[in-house]
């Protein structure tokens, strides 16, 4: 629904629709001010039409089950959210569960958006902090960024010498010459951005970079319940022995075959040539 302001998004138009539900994400209640998004859901109540907030955003970890479940009851469709939960929460489990105190977690750093003339950009804590911890590594950018985003210097990157570089990319980093990656992007062209980005990049001579341990993913995992994805790639990456029966690619074409009526097709994680 766009950031719910008179810019991206039509009260009107959506009443004129007479929908039985209108569907926000919580992201929205964060980013808009309150008075505003009180008018809007305001309107709708006024007009008869239920409101719901989910989150697959703010807080991924916590809320994309309970809100699962709640769209799976709003549209009678209970049987196939709980399949669901089911599916992602047996594969959350087998990875977090062997991943101890103990665990030596390697150092990561990831560059979000990224392109070679822009260094650096990385998450903070939460969204895909939370995501790099669930899969056994610790992001370098929540020991110095605050919020859930910000900017890293090339000079604390290079000090801290990470032991795997994440970049995050989609289509529309292609203008940028950045990293591509996502539905309808095929495995050359991904691999081609990656090899690019890696070897123009500040970063390059990072050992990160020289020991075949740079990595790239699609941006658009840190607002979907397909980051489950995401986190079983990272876990064989951060963790190859202990991961080496993880299949995130049987993943995709279990959660293609029995989920999605779109099917996931590109290419949404890649490695090193």
């Amino acid at each position: 629904m766009g950031a719910a302001t008179d810019l991206s998004f039509s009260v009107e138009k959506a009443i004129s629709l007479e929908p039985d539900l209108v569907v926000f994400s919580l992201f929205t209640r964060e980013a808009t001010s309150a008075g505003m998004l009180q008018g809007i859901t305001s309107s709708f109540e006024k007009a008869g039409i239920p409101v719901v907030f989910v989150d697959f955003f703010v807080k991924p970890m916590q809320n994309t089950l309970p809100s699962m479940d709640i769209l799976g009851k709003l549209i009678g469709r209970e049987e196939q959210a709980a399949a669901f939960s089911d599916f992602y929460s047996a594969r959350l489990r087998h990875i977090t569960e062997r991943i101890g105190p103990e665990t030596k977690r390697p150092k990561v750093f990831m560059q979000v958006h990224a392109a070679p003339g822009d260094c650096c950009n990385s998450p903070g804590r939460g969204i895909f902090d939370d995501f790099i911890v669930a899969a056994g590594g610790h992001n370098i950018g929540a020991d110095i960024i605050p919020g859930l985003a910000g900017r890293v210097s090339v000079e604390h990157i290079i000090n801290v010498d990470p032991d795997i570089y994440l970049a995050t990319g989609g289509p529309h980093m292609a203008a940028l010459r950045g990293l591509v990656l996502g539905t309808g992007v095929d495995e050359e062209a991904a691999r081609e951005s990656l090899d690019r980005l890696v070897n123009s990049s500040p970063i390059s001579n990072l050992s990160a970079i020289a020991n075949h341990r740079a990595y790239g993913v699609w941006h658009l995992f840190n607002d979907s319940p397909t980051h489950i994805l995401l986190i079983e790639a990272m876990a064989r990456w951060f963790h190859p022995d202990l991961f080496a029966d993880v299949d995130p690619d049987a993943t995709l074409r279990e959660l293609n075959s029995r989920f999605l009526a779109l099917p996931l097709q590109g290419t949404y994680w890649i490695t090193p040539q």
